[in-house]
């Protein structure tokens, strides 16, 4: 217990700086923690922690307000393969350099959030289906040339889907999984 490791400390101490020192050390750890229950480390996106309470409260005001509201899910077509030619530390730069190419063309109220391996959800208040359409449209077709600048060992392409909220839809979860049903879609066109 924290309390106990405290004592324990208080009683080898030699000087208050030694107490001092395990304060700073404690409150540095407790901040790394909360980041990483907030943030993924490797792209800096919101990690899943976080989805459910953001989508909750996104999805909330949109149906309180009757405001639209739209959800990307963006996954790399055949990412495996990038792990399975060049190694895992390149599958990690594919993942960083994804996650700062969405991050960099969303507005400062989207949500961008590493949903899982290779998958990434983004929410997107205020949006109805065509403007998230062309959003998506934009990152799939943008994301050639700014790979290139980055040097990965491997180009990389993205399957989108949107999902978008109707009056039909009773939960959040709906939103996000019409966004993964039409991914689906997305990838089968492509094969």
């Amino acid at each position: 217990h924290e309390a106990a490791a405290l004592l324990d400390m208080i009683d080898q101490a030699q000087s208050d700086q030694s107490i001092d020192d395990y304060c700073v050390l404690r409150k540095e750890a407790m901040q790394d923690l909360m980041q990483a229950a907030i943030y993924d480390k490797l792209t800096g996106l919101f990690s899943r922690n976080t989805m459910d309470t953001r989508l909750r409260d996104e999805y909330r005001r949109a149906k309180r307000y009757d405001l639209p509201l739209s959800a990307l899910f963006v996954d790399v077509d055949d990412f495996k393969t990038i792990n399975d030619n060049h190694g895992h530390s390149e599958g990690d730069r594919a993942l960083s350099f994804l996650g700062r190419f969405i991050l960099d063309r969303l507005r400062e109220v989207d949500i961008p959030i590493r949903y899982g391996g290779e998958e990434f959800v983004v929410i997107l208040p205020h949006t109805d289906g065509d403007t998230a359409l062309a959003l998506a449209n934009q990152l799939r077709d943008g994301i050639g040339s700014a790979q290139e600048q980055a040097g990965l060992a491997q180009s990389l392409t993205i399957s989108i889907g949107v999902g978008t909220l109707t009056p039909e839809m009773t939960s959040d979860s709906e939103l996000v999984d019409a966004a993964d049903r039409a991914v689906y879609l997305a990838k089968e066109k492509k094969n």
